[in-house]
């Protein structure tokens, strides 16, 4: 679902931020665009071809998400509350200048030496993927991927499973083997943050999509395992 037109709904102006706030790649035709942008995000530009090592721009990162997610993030992560509701486009590229600019002042960027991984933790998990039965229908069809499972942690000892947890739990249990060889690997770079992770997405001849991830909260680790040398300078 890319558009909602809730003309035809009384909808009072703060659950149609709300709305807006919960479904941010959603775009909202309202009666009065004052309320709330009904402009689309425009992902357009993240979508530009870097170079090896090239990182994408601050503006890059963050067109892709809606104008009432990034007037949000001005509000909670700067408190900046005296920019307009608008629902022009050029209302859009001033907010994110105005974004960038904060940022920009905060912003702090680290670069690590890269380290060599343990050929004997990738080998194995490599194997495991090589031979795995992948779900069917294929989980998260929205991205561009052969194939896309997704696991979660085992919650705490006793604790009480709602239905989707327990479904969650049976598919774990189905690929424990696959779960421990990759969180066996993810503890050898960073063992803090293998305590404390809360999934593992595996993919299979993925080439990306353009996409929101609403409940990425925190950084990532990602490694690419298969017969390639060069990988995406190639």
């Amino acid at each position: 679902l890319r558009e909602l037109d809730v003309r035809a709904n009384r909808i009072e102006a703060p659950e149609l931020r709300k709305l807006a706030a919960l479904c941010p790649t959603l775009r909202l035709v309202t009666e009065e665009p004052d309320v709330i942008d009904s402009v689309a995000p425009d992902v357009s530009a993240a979508q530009s071809t870097l170079s090896p090592g090239q990182q994408p721009s601050l503006r890059d990162q963050l067109s892709p998400l809606s104008t009432p997610t990034l007037l949000q993030r001005l509000t909670h992560q700067f408190g900046e509350e005296t920019f307009p509701f608008g629902s022009s486009s050029q209302h859009r590229e001033d907010l994110l200048t105005v974004l960038c600019e904060r940022y920009g002042q905060s912003r702090q960027i680290v670069y690590h030496r890269p380290e060599a991984v343990p050929y004997q933790l990738t080998q194995p998990l490599l194997e495991m993927l090589r031979s795995l039965i992948w779900p069917n229908p294929r989980e998260r069809p929205n991205i561009d991927a052969g194939e896309y499972l997704t696991l979660t942690r085992p919650v705490a000892t006793g604790a009480a499973l709602s239905r989707r947890g327990l479904i969650a739990a049976s598919k774990r249990e189905r690929y424990s083997e696959l779960w421990d060889q990759a969180t066996t690997l993810l503890r050898s770079v960073d063992p803090e943050y293998a305590d404390r992770h809360s999934s593992i997405a595996f993919s299979k001849g993925i080439t990306g999509s353009p996409h929101l991830d609403q409940h990425d909260i925190d950084v990532q680790w990602a490694i690419a395992l298969g017969d390639f040398r060069k990988g995406g300078e190639s």
